[in-house]
């Protein structure tokens, strides 16, 4: 805890002298002083001390150090900078690479000063890089480069984005009365201003779904989706829960960058989202993000959206009483929202993940989202004649179904022609509003099914008791002509 403190002041104690008007990622202002690259008095030995520096390199290998102050070298002046005296070669100076994945837009900028009176532009010089992802080097396009006498000059570059960043600068000085200095480098994140329309107010941003009980390798989740028609801030918008007596704790922040949500789109909260996709193949992970979400209790608790005036912007009361009655397990099942117009609390709002859709569909519309209700289910089958042999046409026929507003579970029978049973491949099986299952002429234990004419018979039963019946016909040949 005392080191991060320290941490936080030193770059505050930096902030102070560096001029910023963005979010710091990277500072350096070379406070760690005699560190690089001299010569001796005997004109041949060359010392080194980079002890301490990790986050930078100093390449001085084409320098030609001949006597005791020529050096490439950090120094204490002004509090700290890197500088070159007759160094008679260029020398290079890297950064790591910075990681700017998730930002936005990124700024750098850098002080390059001179001394002396040489005005060799080609052995007295500053020159200042960037490279994005392992790309090639990019002059600034603000004086970028610095040769012979320019005094002082601020070096930046404005509107880089990609997943890493690392700043090259070449330097060179010839003469013992010449230095050429870098000083004061900021890599800083520069947020889109704050504007009201871009800020969520009551009822613009919605819980849609909800894991609360996850498989013993995955996490919970929170699903969240902008129903409103504007693009919202991201990082004006906060998870949190209540405690017993209903007081709001563990505030966390959805991005702590400047993101934006479109109007419509998905948000997929969860600390560690990538395994997620393994356990769910209903997933959208370009929907994801990472968050360090409050922690939900397995058998009830409270989600709430917030905004930073702790506005309540939506907020849900789960229950493990809220999954299906019928489900065997719970456990890695999520709730889903069924309506964007209903109540959220209105516990009817809500059902279990279809398990015809993997129990789950992270990031993605609701296997049980029910955009209108229907007077009746209905059943389709496409194409009702397959070819199951894998030559990647007709394998699968694709039974989707579309029902109304109910919870119901299904069962399926398949019959042959002779009105024999054959198999039953579904049994009890959770399912939404809008599920589609893909059928490859094949038993539930995986055996292939012989060439003819099938019955296959949908048993559709609701909590309430009512049942609905439906039969399809599906031809299996060998080869379709």
């Amino acid at each position: 805890m005392k080191a991060k403190s320290c941490y936080f002041l030193f770059l505050g104690i930096i902030l102070l002298i560096i001029d910023t008007s963005g979010r710091p990622i990277w500072v350096e202002n070379f406070d760690l002083a005699e560190k690089g690259y001299w010569g001796d008095e005997d004109g041949v030995t060359v010392h080194s001390d980079m002890t301490g520096v990790s986050r930078w390199f100093l390449d001085a290998s084409n320098c030609d150090f001949k006597a005791a102050n020529d050096y490439v070298k950090t120094v204490s002046t002004s509090g700290g900078r890197l500088e070159a005296l007759d160094c008679d070669g260029e020398a290079v100076w890297s950064s790591e690479w910075i990681p700017i994945a998730g930002e936005s837009s990124i700024d750098c900028r850098l002080v390059a000063r001179e001394t002396g009176s040489g005005n060799n532009t080609a052995n007295k010089y500053v020159r200042v890089y960037f490279r994005l992802d392992n790309g090639a080097e990019q002059l600034f396009e603000t004086n970028g480069e610095n040769a012979g006498n320019w005094g002082e000059a601020e070096v930046s570059q404005c509107g880089l984005q990609g997943d890493s960043l690392q700043i090259v600068i070449r330097l060179n000085s010839t003469y013992a009365s010449d230095k050429v200095i870098v000083d004061e480098l900021l890599v800083e994140s520069v947020e889109p201003p704050l504007l009201p329309e871009n800020l969520a107010a009551q009822g613009d941003v919605l819980i849609n779904e909800l894991l609360f009980n996850p498989y013993s390798d995955a996490d919970d989740f929170v699903e969240i989706v902008n129903v409103s028609d504007k693009t919202l801030r991201t990082d004006h918008l906060f998870v949190a829960t209540r405690d017993a007596a209903g007081e709001l704790k563990q505030m966390v922040p959805v991005t702590e960058f400047a993101g934006f949500l479109n109007s419509g789109a998905y948000l997929l909260l969860c600390e560690n989202p990538e395994t997620l996709i393994g356990f769910y193949p209903e997933s959208c992970s370009d929907n994801f993000v990472q968050v360090s979400l409050p922690s939900f209790p397995n058998d009830d608790g409270v989600v709430v959206l917030l905004n930073d005036s702790l506005e309540v912007i939506d907020e849900f009361g789960y229950s493990a009483d809220m999954h299906h009655p019928m489900l065997a397990d719970e456990n890695g099942v999520s709730l889903e929202r069924k309506s964007l117009v209903e109540p959220t609390n209105d516990s009817s709002n809500w059902a279990s993940a279809a398990s015809l859709d993997g129990f789950a569909t992270p990031g993605c519309p609701n296997s049980q989202t029910t955009s209108s209700i229907l007077q009746q289910p209905a059943v389709t089958i496409v194409p009702n004649v397959i070819s199951p042999n894998n030559d990647g046409y007709n394998d699968y026929a694709s039974v989707g179904f579309e029902l109304s507003g109910k919870d119901y579970v299904l069962n399926l029978m398949i019959f042959d022609s002779y009105g024999h049973l054959i198999d039953q491949p579904l049994k009890n099986e959770t399912i939404g509003s809008q599920s589609t299952w893909m059928w490859s002429g094949k038993r539930a234990d995986g055996s292939q099914l012989a060439a003819g004419i099938y019955v296959l018979y949908f048993e559709l039963l609701s909590l309430d008791g009512e049942k609905q019946v439906f039969k399809k016909s599906c031809t299996i040949v060998n080869k379709i002509i």
